[in-house]
């Protein structure tokens, strides 16, 4: 029997109250992990890397520091598209699995399940499919394990909600097989309970019920949300760009094109590779198309296709190019 929406935001509002009592914590660290992570919600990376690195000098064989350049090394690489910190990033989830390989203890355990989880995002985001999606299983039964077990924590729980949504989002034409359940509302409950307790997590957490509100077209919320982050954060660029694309498919253009702009000059001297800068590029084209602007479209996508890009670029940026085709031949937005 399937569960309703509204039965388990029922169940999970009610066990909301058991986080602040029991939330997972570090028992050693918490206190500079929490400064790290609000540094890199900052996007001072300087900073917050300074806190990793004497997490990993205060004892080797302790996994927090490693896990916390991990948690920076992937934001940096979402927001500069810094390629050259990837072969760090992949020692440093060697370090961490070997480190927890043998624990039991709760906080060991999350740490495995964060470095498998880190590696299936930096895996797919480098069109490694197949890699990302074994070491997503991996995060995902570990981290279903722990909530069985009892283990209190809104990161483990936003962690598998993001995995109920998007694993039944991709079986949706199998529903009417008896053992698979549509779990989409159920992560998205989940999702909702989780971003209010997760602790270490929150980039990924936050990120995932943005774009699980934007595939479910509920866009108010997912501007509420994203409003709400830059509150706390303001000028964050990952989140910036969120915003852009939801007043887009709200066809508030004006605005949309106007965050672009901004975006699109934020990164033109500040990424490693210009992943996000050309984007926002492709996007203020796009935007130009969907005004009825023609003309402004066409001078900035000539402008665009004339970059002699690279196949790093070309992978990264397939479905931007894809629909700038699309647009500038007017067979879509």
């Amino acid at each position: 029997m399937k569960t309703s929406w509204k039965s388990l935001l029922l169940v999970c509002s009610l066990s909301a109250a058991l986080f602040a009592a029991g939330e997972l914590t570090d028992p050693r660290y918490d206190k500079e992990m929490q400064q790290a992570i609000d540094l890199i919600l900052k996007q001072d990376y300087p900073a917050a890397e300074r806190i990793c690195n004497s997490l990993i000098l205060k004892d080797r064989n302790y996994p927090a520091g490693y896990f916390m350049k991990m948690n920076l090394i992937a934001a940096r690489f979402y927001d500069l598209t810094d390629t050259s910190s990837l072969p760090e990033f992949f020692r440093l989830a060697d370090t961490l699995l070997l480190l927890t390989g043998n624990s039991e203890e709760p906080i060991y355990v999350f740490y495995r399940g964060a470095a498998y989880a880190y590696l299936s995002v930096i895996h797919t985001k480098e069109d490694r499919w197949v890699s990302g999606a074994l070491n997503g299983k991996k995060s995902t039964d570990i981290f279903k394990k722990m909530l069985k077990e009892g283990v209190v924590s809104g990161d483990v729980l936003g962690m598998v909600g993001t995995y109920h949504y998007w694993s039944s989002v991709l079986m949706k034409n199998f529903y009417w097989l008896p053992f698979i359940d549509d779990r989409r509302e159920q992560g998205i409950v989940e999702l909702t309970v989780a971003r209010k307790n997760a602790k270490y997590l929150q980039f990924a957490i936050i990120s995932s019920l943005l774009w699980i509100y934007y595939d479910n077209n509920r866009m108010a919320e997912a501007l509420e949300l994203c409003d709400q982050v830059l509150a706390a954060y303001p000028g964050h660029r990952i989140f910036m760009q969120v915003k852009m694309h939801i007043l887009y498919k709200q066809k508030a253009y004006g605005p949309a094109l106007q965050l672009a702009g901004a975006l699109a000059n934020a990164y033109a001297k500040l990424e490693q590779v210009p992943v996000n800068y050309t984007a926002m590029r492709i996007k203020q084209a796009l935007i130009y198309y969907s005004m009825g602007k023609k003309k402004e479209g066409d001078a900035l996508s000539g402008e665009i296709l004339k970059v002699p890009y690279s196949d790093y670029m070309k992978t990264r940026l397939e479905k931007e190019f894809q629909f700038l085709d699309q647009a500038k031949n007017g067979n879509g937005k």
